[in-house]
């Protein structure tokens, strides 16, 4: 606004997973389901990460954020006190670049195993969490599958309660991340 021109780079997304079935002759690109089933308004890019794969039977891990976080998305939409809408933060940068500073509170991940077919069509599977946090719990947890094996039994970490006997957390329960295992569709 004060008649300076400014370039700035705007990332598509922060973190993209990709694979190749043939040695880097074919690179395929996963897409995150946050950018696929979420409304167009809620599209940022989104967080997909490779981890693992499976030698023989076309098994990948990692993680991939499957929603925003509602307080961040409140932060984007407002057009007051700072918020990425705010006429004031339009002046200075686009609304893109205030949504790219945001990104680390953005996504929560969850471990997901994408099982790959012989046409590089891949379908994806949330592997759960150990943990349901309280509806007014508004933290960012990350939760990643890091290997998997010929069987799609993976292998990662995943936030839990450090208080074992807890049923009905409160909104800021104490958290710590545990090593776990994603088999037929259980998280221990």
């Amino acid at each position: 606004n004060d008649g300076e021109e400014i370039t700035y780079f705007i990332r598509g997304f922060s973190n993209r997973a990709y694979f190749s079935p043939d040695g880097g002759t074919t690179v395929v690109p996963i897409v995150p389901p946050s950018e696929t089933e979420l409304p167009e308004t809620q599209r940022f890019g989104g967080i997909s990460t490779l981890l693992g794969m499976s030698s023989n039977n076309m098994f990948a891990v990692g993680s991939a954020s499957f929603d925003v976080n509602e307080s961040t998305l409140e932060i984007i939409e407002s057009t007051e006190d700072n918020g990425c809408a705010d006429p004031d933060v339009l002046a200075v940068i686009p609304k893109e670049l205030c949504v790219q500073r945001l990104e680390d509170f953005l996504y929560s991940t969850e471990p997901v195993k994408w099982s790959i077919d012989n046409d590089n069509n891949y379908v994806v599977e949330s592997l759960g969490t150990l943990i349901t946090p309280h509806p007014d719990d508004t933290r960012v947890f990350v939760s990643q599958a890091l290997d998997v094996n010929d069987s799609g039994v993976a292998v990662g970490r995943s936030p839990d309660w450090i208080d074992e006997n807890v049923t009905e957390p409160s909104s800021n329960q104490s958290v710590s991340v545990y090593a776990v295992i994603f088999k037929d569709g259980e998280v221990l």
